[in-house]
């Protein structure tokens, strides 16, 4: 993989700030949808791994499972720690509200 461009990784993040604006907009939303919060944290949460993957020099794979790319990260990356936090996420936007079976 060639060095990403300072424009590479600003779109990734530009990405992310968007979905985390739809969090605070549905948050305040008189019809307030977790599932809506939820769906959006997971979708930053997988923009921010593949940035970090990108940074790190690893090709993000195609998939929206966050276990598989925080897997794909060097075992000593600073933001490990984090990880189970942020696949939380995916359990939560994965829960018995989604409409889609399996």
């Amino acid at each position: 993989m060639h060095a990403p461009s300072q424009e590479i990784y600003a779109e990734w993040l530009e990405r992310a700030w968007d979905d985390v604006a739809q969090i605070g907009h549905n948050i305040h939303a008189e019809d307030y949808r977790g599932r809506m919060v939820a769906f959006h944290a997971q979708q930053a949460s997988e923009k921010l791994l593949k940035l970090l993957l990108i940074h790190s020099g690893i090709e993000p794979p195609y998939t929206h499972n966050l276990k598989i790319l925080s897997d794909l990260l060097c075992g000593n990356h600073p933001i490990l720690p984090l990880v189970g936090q942020i696949l939380r996420f995916e359990r939560l936007n994965t829960s018995d509200e989604s409409p889609v079976a399996g």
